[in-house]
């Protein structure tokens, strides 16, 4: 035992070299770089500082502490995402099959399917990508009802127009004894006049011009132009029932990504828990369903016990997910 001091007289020992083995003394340049760590540090005194932690946006003075708000914090995100995974459960279901374009399908549960409700009007214009509601689909088929009757009124309406124009033309008079062809006195002058006049000449000599014939009724409703509206409302719904699932589909790839993310961390972690040495570097590659990940983790042990730990992790995806973690661990 060596004693450079007595229990009133206290001596520093100065000019010592940094411990390198197991036995060696440590000097306080050594314990500031592990204090350093923490947060922590010593004054001119030699007193250590307390370290200072700022937590879910709190200052915590303490290890214990402050890995008591990460603890809370972790359990309160955790019992948030089950509460998200139950909700999507019971509105998503797996599909049984893909499509026949070999994409993936997301199914709404229910063993009838469920009803989408509280959706606005979409915008119905060229190039919109909005989708529509049912009271917007039943104006249109009021609309679309309304101008098919009005069609169907006028098809089977009898041209009673053609029948106007028939009942008031003229009838050519028959031709007496004593009469020529030229009209009722045979006349051939006044013949040559009626047909001047432009009409059938007459028993007075003058002349009635002939009425020409009633065009045919049309109907005032193009239906042309009728079937390019419903082909434009068709086209319509399967852009926005398309846009719907494109939408569906890339929230199935992303849960796919995070699933990814979460298996490469855990590989990462299983991997470096049981090394016995100071310094730990790790990897793990996760895949979920088409989507992969990687994952990059570092530990150091602060002391020769083993009793504390520091860790920085990350990872990320082949879609640019990234997410980054960093940990410290203290046992006794």
């Amino acid at each position: 035992m060596l004693s450079v001091g007595n229990l009133t007289l206290k001596r520093r020992i100065v000019n010592v070299a940094n411990g390198r083995n197991a036995n060696d003394a440590a000097t306080v340049g050594q314990l500031r770089g592990a204090l350093a760590t923490l947060g922590s540090d010593v004054d001119a005194n030699g007193n250590i500082v307390g370290p200072t932690f700022n937590v879910q946006g709190g200052s915590q003075h303490t290890l214990g502490d402050a890995l008591n708000a990460l603890d809370g914090a972790v359990i309160t995100a955790g019992s948030r995402v089950d509460q998200v995974e139950s909700q999507l459960r019971s509105v998503f279901q797996d599909s049984p099959a893909t499509r026949s374009d070999g994409l993936g399908q997301l199914n709404l549960a229910g063993p009838n399917g469920m009803v989408l409700g509280n959706v606005a009007n979409g915008l119905i214009a060229p190039g919109s990508r909005d989708a529509v509601n049912g009271g917007q689909l039943h104006a249109m088929e009021q609309r679309l009802d309304g101008r098919m009757d009005g069609l169907e009124q006028r098809v089977g309406a009898p041209p009673e127009g053609r029948a106007l124009a028939s009942a008031s033309a003229p009838t050519p008079p028959a031709a007496t004894e004593g009469e020529g062809p030229a009209g009722a006195s045979g006349d051939p002058a006044a013949a040559s006049a009626g047909r001047a006049g432009g009409g059938i000449a007459s028993a007075d000599g003058g002349g009635t011009p002939a009425p020409a014939d009633a065009p045919a009724p049309t109907p005032q409703v193009d239906t042309a132009e009728l079937e390019k509206m419903l082909a434009r409302a068709n086209e319509y719904t399967d852009g926005a029932i398309s846009t719907f699932e494109r939408r569906l589909d890339k929230m199935d790839k992303r849960f796919n990504r995070m699933a990814a993310m979460s298996s490469a961390q855990t590989a990462m972690a299983m991997n470096t828990a049981g090394l016995a040495t100071y310094n730990r570097l790790g990897a793990g590659v996760g895949y979920s369903d088409g989507e992969s990940a990687m994952a990059v983790g570092y530990q150091r042990v602060l002391n020769e016990r083993g009793s504390a730990t520091f860790s920085l992790n990350g990872a990320f995806t082949n879609s640019g997910e990234q997410s980054v973690g960093l940990g410290v661990g203290i046992g006794w």
